[in-house]
């Protein structure tokens, strides 16, 4: 496989292996985060679930890491060359790029601000899952934010029950 053929928006097929760039050094995921390349660790990524369709397709097999990407690999019979995938992490310590402010795992603050639309900077992050999708998914980008907010900061509902 040639790596330089990959993108960082859709899967590349190539036999029954499927590789695309997971992230990229000082870019931003399609997702809103960015992730320092170098201080990301491959050997805290155990067990991350391939989904398609509410399905699990398997486990991650390979992550290859250079200076300035990290690519992952996974094998698949089905049909899924260029459509999209969305990358969801485990809760982690991470600064709002917005407001600079930084919060670390045992922070219960309020948010900074809205945090939806603004960069998040995840420091040294767990992948949870990637779920691949159709492209035309309208919305579905915002999905992994929102679910790694909710993990850190509680919601009105959760106060009130809480109370």
């Amino acid at each position: 496989m040639d790596l330089s053929l990959l993108n960082r928006e859709s899967l590349t097929q190539d036999s029954n292996k499927y590789h695309a760039i997971l992230f990229e050094n000082d870019i931003l995921t399609t997702c809103g985060f960015l992730i320092d390349i170098k201080n990301f660790s491959l050997s805290n990524q155990k067990q991350v679930r391939i989904i398609y369709k509410n399905h699990s397709l398997g486990f991650l097999k390979k992550f290859y890491k250079n200076y300035d990407r990290v690519i992952f690999q996974f094998e698949s019979d089905l049909q899924l060359d260029q459509l999209g995938f969305l990358i969801f992490f485990k809760k982690s310590a991470f600064e709002c790029l917005h407001c600079k402010k930084y919060f670390n795992m045992s922070d219960l603050h309020e948010k900074c601000c809205e945090l939806i639309h603004s960069p998040i900077k995840l420091v040294n992050p767990s992948l949870d899952r990637i779920e691949i999708y159709n492209k035309i998914t309208p919305n579905m980008n915002y999905q992994p934010k929102e679910e790694f907010i909710s993990l850190h900061f509680a919601t009105i509902m959760d106060k009130i029950l809480l109370d």
